[in-house]
């Protein structure tokens, strides 16, 4: 198994933040505090992971609070030809900054713009 490219269905191992992972991340901020009913001052991507399928899942540790205060986001972002818009898909909260991230359950509700 080559690491250096993905295999189609299986998640990369975890990853530096890019700029482009935190602009997804900053988009979604209002869809993740509408979720947890809480607004958040800090919101800021520390690591991810992603895994290609259908479009991208990124699985992605979040500071939202102190040093002690993370969530795990999961967004999906559908292809581009979809026309959809990237959603949140679920949120893990009570993170700390050496949990591991993992896959886990959502579902978004696509619609087409």
């Amino acid at each position: 198994m080559d690491p250096t490219h993905p295999i189609l269905g299986a998640p990369t191992s975890t990853e530096a933040v890019t700029e482009e992972i935190q602009q997804l991340v900053q988009s979604l901020k209002t869809d993740v505090e509408k979720e947890l009913n809480r607004k958040f001052k800090i919101f800021h991507a520390i690591s991810y992971k992603s895994q290609l399928v259908s479009g991208t899942n990124y699985f992605v540790k979040i500071l939202v609070g102190d040093a002690n205060d993370y969530i795990h986001v999961y967004i999906y972002r559908p292809l581009p030809q979809s026309k959809n818009k990237p959603c949140v898909n679920g949120v893990q909260t009570d993170k700390k900054l050496f949990d591991d991230i993992h896959h886990f359950s959502g579902t978004c509700q696509q619609q087409s713009s």
